[in-house]
């Protein structure tokens, strides 16, 4: 398939069976070069936030250029891997989501994603913070857990962050989002915008919702040959 799309358009669409508008993942298709991978924009999933955080990159204009080894056909794969290391510290303004459980304060924990080449994704997630308060100093959730990613196709890869309320009667409930591309990231410590599902940026007239955040990343040391390639499907 990657022979294939170095010559020729490709283009992927959710099949007709997905009578409720959800979406695929497109990281594989992205990870095999395909040009239009097209999604239900109204389901506003995963996917979706995966899709606006692929295009952030050239203005968001839609359009990106693929990696060099998925336009030339003498070009392979990168033989560096990066070292991705990223500590969950804290949030901030969690006042906006003190109306996300019924009865007490929500129990908030964090997904951290990193999708692309299927050899790249993994997720891993933080414990639950449980608060107090619904509001003030003592609702903003502190976790200070880390995680550490190895990427092989830096060019091909995002890193998410997923907001949930957990439940423990019904499905834990979202609060907030971030994606960007991995190529995009720069060591050090910052605090990390959370969107809606519509891509909104949750914040009232006091404050905006965040995750504190350090990041490190970093290339490692060249393989003597090149990595196999491996097969991709879609796993949803």
């Amino acid at each position: 398939m990657t022979k294939f799309t170095k010559r020729h358009l490709l283009r992927c669409y959710p099949a007709g069976h997905r009578v409720m508008s959800d979406n695929y993942e497109p990281s594989a298709a992205w990870s095999v070069g395909a040009q239009m991978v097209a999604l239900n924009f109204q389901a506003n999933d995963l996917p979706m936030w995966l899709n606006r955080g692929k295009f952030k990159p050239n203005g968001g204009c839609g359009y990106i250029k693929k990696p060099s080894y998925l336009l030339d056909e003498n070009a392979i794969r990168p033989m560096y891997p990066y070292t991705l290391e990223v500590t969950i510290l804290g949030g901030c303004g969690w006042d906006n989501f003190k109306d996300a459980d019924l009865f007490d304060a929500p129990d908030t924990y964090v997904k951290v994603i990193v999708s692309g080449n299927l050899r790249d994704a993994m997720t891993r997630c933080t414990t639950t913070y449980k608060p107090q308060k619904r509001t003030g100093p003592e609702a903003q959730p502190w976790y200070n857990e880390s995680f550490n990613f190895t990427i092989y196709e830096h060019e091909l890869a995002l890193l998410m962050f997923v907001v949930y309320d957990r439940d423990t009667a019904s499905q834990d409930d979202f609060l907030g989002q971030y994606c960007t591309p991995v190529s995009l990231i720069k060591s050090g410590t910052r605090a990390v915008p959370l969107f809606s599902a519509e891509g909104k940026y949750v914040a009232d007239d006091s404050s905006g919702a965040a995750l504190l955040v350090h990041i490190r990343y970093d290339g490692g040391t060249p393989y003597a040959c090149e990595m196999p390639l491996i097969d991709h499907h879609d796993i949803l």
